[in-house]
């Protein structure tokens, strides 16, 4: 195992076939910069930006900052993927259910009824340089069991339009809204109704590996 930070940040990166500027991107970084200095060293990592690159490399802060194998959970555990088309025919038990559905790893524990989604379209792309970002084709993991908070992340079902959609639950005099992080005009937060319905929290995300094999 690599003794250094940088070569440990170095390490993950490549496993996973990320460039730096696609890891920074990821990380909500406007430029591979920050990121190269952190794996030539020339610049400290700090506890937060350990955090933000462990969520995006599928590991713990512990693993970047101090190298500790044991605390490498990339597969730890493992929920089923599902897609918009599938979550819309079928209710959620049914393809729980389904013996040969395709999983992917995580290194949050969840629900047991929890599952990966793809994020779909770019509402959910923050603005170059915030945090966090959901590029589209990343997979958020999504807990049934869970009830989002205000500020917290959730997958909705839109039942006039039929689809599945991906928003930050916010509140705001006393009503419920669903946010998009593109501030670009033609996304458009909507009110979290009986024609919004929330689906569950999501509590983390990662790339796919598929992407990188």
């Amino acid at each position: 195992m690599p003794s250094k930070i940088g070569e440990r940040i170095k390490k993950q990166r490549d496993s996973l076939g990320l460039s730096q500027a696609e890891l920074a991107k990821v990380c909500g970084w406007p430029t591979a910069s920050r990121l190269g200095n952190y794996e030539l060293e020339v610049r400290k990592l700090s506890a937060d930006d350990a955090e933000i690159l462990a969520r995006a490399l599928n590991v713990t802060p512990a693993f970047l900052l101090f190298g500790d194998e044991a605390i490498n959970v990339l597969n730890e555990f493992n929920y089923p993927v599902l897609q918009a088309e599938k979550l819309l025919k079928q209710s959620l038990d049914e393809l729980l259910a389904d013996e040969e559905i395709i999983t992917a790893p995580s290194g949050t524990k969840a629900g047991n009824r929890a599952f990966w989604y793809e994020v779909m379209g770019h509402s959910m792309t923050a603005p170059l340089g915030m945090r966090p970002s959901f590029p589209e084709g990343i997979l958020v993991l999504c807990d049934p069991d869970h009830t989002p908070d205000p500020g917290d992340f959730c997958l909705v079902k839109l039942i006039s339009e039929n689809e599945i959609a991906f928003k930050k639950f916010v509140k705001e005099d006393g009503r419920g809204w669903l946010e998009p992080l593109n501030t670009a005009t033609r996304y458009q937060t909507i009110p979290q109704n009986d024609s919004a319905l929330i689906i569950g929290k999501i509590v983390a995300a990662a790339w796919p590996n598929t992407l990188f094999a």
